[in-house]
């Protein structure tokens, strides 16, 4: 039997409205900017009118949610961007986590899984990940990044854009 599951939600409903405010309780160390209640209503003021789509994942141990991932598709001059929701508005961006399970291997684990059922994409735009030694995704930055080609392009540096480019 697999202790591992998940649930994409491409919408916001009344089920992801519960099971990410159930997580929410769980979790001591979010920004606001990670919250239902902000990022519903982004979406419905600014990421519909940007052609952002909601792609909200949740992974489960056990049946209990213990990692929700707020990301968002849309096209750019033909490519597939997967980014978090929250844009140029939120100050920080990063998945919630349960605290029980903020250890390396957990999240290794939950990150593995996440990436499997990742749509296909050609970019990963994350913005505004600022804190990264404090950020619990983050911590692993280089183990699940191993992969992946960072780089910042001098025309990008001025607005402070940080691009994670998958190969």
């Amino acid at each position: 039997m697999n202790e591992w599951s998940l649930n994409i939600y491409k919408n916001f409903d009344d089920e992801l409205e519960t099971v990410w405010k159930e997580l929410e309780h769980k979790c001591h160390h979010y920004y606001i900017f990670q919250c239902y209640d902000w990022l519903f209503h982004w979406q419905q003021t600014i990421g519909y009118k940007d052609f952002l789509n909601p792609l909200i994942i949740t992974v489960s141990h056990r049946d209990s949610v213990v990692a929700l991932y707020p990301f968002a598709l849309r096209r750019f001059m033909g490519a597939k961007i997967l980014e978090f929701m929250g844009g140029e508005q939120s100050d920080y961006n990063a998945p919630i986590i349960a605290d029980d399970y903020l250890s390396t291997k957990n999240m290794l684990t939950i990150w593995h899984i996440v990436k499997v059922v990742l749509p296909a994409h050609h970019i990963k735009l994350f913005l505004h990940i600022l804190n990264i030694v404090k950020s619990p995704f983050f911590r692993i930055d280089i183990s699940f990044y191993s992969s992946i080609f960072c780089w910042q392009s001098e025309c990008i540096k001025s607005l402070r854009m940080h691009y994670v480019i998958s190969f």
